[in-house]
């Protein structure tokens, strides 16, 4: 009803079409099966792949938008913790792309079903948007390293392999918590927790002790 009633108000960022089966498929984005190899499987992929018949390209944007619009697009409380926000908002985000804006759209109808006390289009969508392009992440999908792989492993001294690719995620999320970082204080966090990884019995914790000695580091 909801859908319906709003539908044909919606702004033109926003994909009809994706949003639609989005609302439709998010009660089955937890669900799994196993195929013919035994392997775990998305219940939505299954859908739209084999069922609907849906292109490659709609089935990645429907899987990521199931997958990642709960969890990150959640009505912003005052006492959340900014950097932890702009991560998990930012990596989303890099996974939505373009899409970005049907993703909070339809996180919007989300939480107004499951709190009635919330307003989609004042408190979630408008609140939500502002703050994306506030925190300058409305196109953060195009952000770029601050060191490239080849100055990586000049500086780090990192051999070839997946540890360069690791490295490179561990920058972009480092870049996401401290948007006003600097390279330098990116390669100081990035030497801690190649020592950390590098560790045979690395401590779990400690990874949220080196983003607390970090936070000076990001002003150099």
């Amino acid at each position: 009803k909801r859908f319906v009633s709003i539908g044909s108000s919606l702004p033109p960022a926003v994909d009809i079409r994706i949003a639609s089966l989005g609302i439709c498929l998010l009660p089955f984005s937890s669900l799994q099966y196993l195929d013919k190899k035994k392997k775990s499987k998305s219940v939505v992929e299954f859908i739209m792949r084999e069922g609907l018949k849906y292109t490659n390209k709609d089935v990645v944007i429907m899987t990521t938008l199931v997958q990642h619009v709960q969890v990150t697009f959640q009505q912003k409380k005052d006492d959340d913790d900014s950097m932890q926000l702009r991560l998990k908002a930012g990596l989303c985000l890099r996974h939505a792309r373009e899409y970005w804006k049907t993703h909070v759209w339809v996180a919007s109808i989300w939480l107004e079903s499951h709190d009635e006390t919330i307003q989609w289009k004042d408190v979630v969508v408008h609140k939500l948007q502002d703050w994306i392009v506030q925190e300058e992440l409305e196109e953060c999908w195009k952000m770029r390293p601050l060191v490239d792989g080849r100055e990586m492993m000049q500086t780090l001294n990192l051999p070839k392999g997946p540890m360069i690719g690791q490295m490179l995620q561990e920058q972009i999320q480092w870049m996401f918590m401290y948007p006003k970082g600097t390279k330098e204080g990116c390669l100081d966090y990035l030497k801690s927790r190649m020592e950390t990884l590098q560790s045979p019995y690395p401590d779990n914790n400690k990874r949220a002790a080196e983003t607390s000695n970090h936070e000076q580091a990001r002003k150099r």
